[in-house]
């Protein structure tokens, strides 16, 4: 069967904070990194907090993201890129989110909008 990689620009992904100078927020400018591609990108909208634990909802659209917080954020990059769910190949599903050469973030694609 064929598969062919989606290519799109706006995509969910639930990541985690690594330690951040300042909280992830909406409309932050930031590069994204999936396997080896990148573009710049926007956070469009932070969907809910997670408990890292199990799973389980912590909070509906929060304000930020703060350091070692779990979340389901949705990114629009400026780029289209090769990306697909993490549980359908995991090297295009990975993804890594920069602000001044730090990385702020990483996660998995939850789905592709």
């Amino acid at each position: 069967m064929d598969h062919q990689i989606p290519i799109a620009n706006n995509f969910l992904v639930e990541v985690i904070a690594f330690d951040v100078e300042y909280p992830i927020i909406k409309g932050a400018q930031v590069m994204i990194h999936i396997n080896n591609g990148k573009s710049p990108g926007v956070i469009k909208k932070l969907e809910k907090l997670i408990d890292k634990t199990n799973g389980q909802l912590i909070k509906k659209n929060p304000k930020c993201v703060k350091s070692n917080e779990c979340a389901l954020i949705e990114i629009t990059t400026e780029e289209m890129l090769c990306l697909e769910l993490f549980s359908n190949l995991k090297n295009y599903g990975r993804v890594a989110i920069r602000e001044k050469f730090k990385t702020m973030a990483v996660g998995m694609i939850v789905k592709i909008l």
